[in-house]
């Protein structure tokens, strides 16, 4: 786990910007006709910790609060850095 925590880390800082990130969650949460309050419920967090992340008031999400989004939106991380190395947001 600490080697994906690394890798994630490194990933974002070199090759994505919080722009991609946070848009591409966002979409995400839409296509899946998810509430912020719905994610928020499902992580046992505030709504307003999801807002900030979607709004980039935040900085991106380590990776395990990352992996917990993405386990509420039903998709893996590979699955989520394939879709941003596609630009697919």
């Amino acid at each position: 786990m600490l080697y994906w925590c690394v890798l994630w880390r490194a990933l974002v800082v070199y090759c994505y910007t919080n722009a991609n990130v946070r848009n591409l969650l966002r979409e995400l949460r839409l296509k899946k006709n998810l509430t912020q309050q719905n994610v928020a419920d499902c992580m046992k967090v505030t709504k307003g910790y999801i807002s900030q992340i979607e709004n980039g008031r935040t900085k991106i999400p380590k990776y395990r609060v990352l992996v917990m989004i993405l386990s509420v939106y039903g998709i893996k991380p590979k699955y989520f850095e394939y879709l941003l190395d596609n630009k697919i947001y």
